[in-house]
C-alpha cells in the first residue's frame, strides 16, 4: 500500500520481493537492537519512532520509498 500510494502504480515482482525482504531484514536488525532511533536520525521529528520493531520496519521502507528514483524524478 505504501509504495502505491507513494509511487502511483503496483510494484513490480522483484520491486515487492525487494520490499518485503527490506521488512524482513530491518525487523530483525531492529528488534536485536537496543537503538532508540537510527544513527543517522535527529531529533526534530514530532513523532517518535515507533517501538515495536515491524511497525519501524514499516516506517523505513517508507523513508526508503521517498528516495525511490520514481518518487524524486519530475517527469
Amino acid at each position: 500500500t505504501a509504495f502505491e500510494n507513494l509511487l502511483t502504480r503496483q510494484p513490480t515482482t522483484t520491486e515487492l520481493e525487494s520490499c518485503l525482504t527490506f521488512l524482513d531484514r530491518t525487523m530483525v536488525t531492529i528488534a536485536r537492537s537496543d537503538l532508540k532511533m537510527f544513527p543517522a536520525g535527529g531529533q526534530t521529528s514530532s513523532r517518535p519512532a515507533a517501538k515495536e520493531a515491524w511497525l519501524r520496519a514499516r516506517e523505513n521502507l517508507v523513508h526508503v520509498l521517498f528516495s525511490h528514483n520514481d518518487f524524486v524524478t519530475i517527469r
